[in-house]
């Protein structure tokens, strides 16, 4: 982008060029997230846009590598792995989410 490279050498560019740059690649992710079949469906959800669909298609790229939704957020980090990853009383689900610094300083309980 020219406005940064002229701001790095000390002269200031205009803030029209500026904001016409930004509005250059406004338009190009638009373009290119209307040409990915999955980004439009994924544009009408309320609150996702271009950026943000064209992110989602990047990192994920082909869905049936997934057997399950739930993978698919579980790849993002959104969500463990697995609902059966937390067997056992909700104390020890509780526990496990503490860091261990946590249960070292608590010491021995009389």
């Amino acid at each position: 982008m020219q406005c940064c490279a002229a701001s790095r050498m000390g002269s200031l560019p205009s803030i029209p060029r500026c904001a016409q740059a930004a509005a250059d690649l406004d338009r190009a992710v638009k373009e290119k997230a209307g040409m990915h079949a999955v980004a439009r469906r994924l544009m009408t959800v309320p609150g996702v846009g271009p950026i943000v669909v064209l992110n989602f298609v990047a990192l994920v790229d082909d869905l049936s590598r997934f057997r399950r939704t739930e993978n698919v957020g579980a790849f993002l980090g959104l969500m463990p792995r697995s609902s059966k990853a937390w067997i056992g009383p909700p104390a020890s689900r509780d526990a496990a989410m503490e860091p261990c610094g946590v249960h070292c300083s608590r010491g021995r309980q009389p």
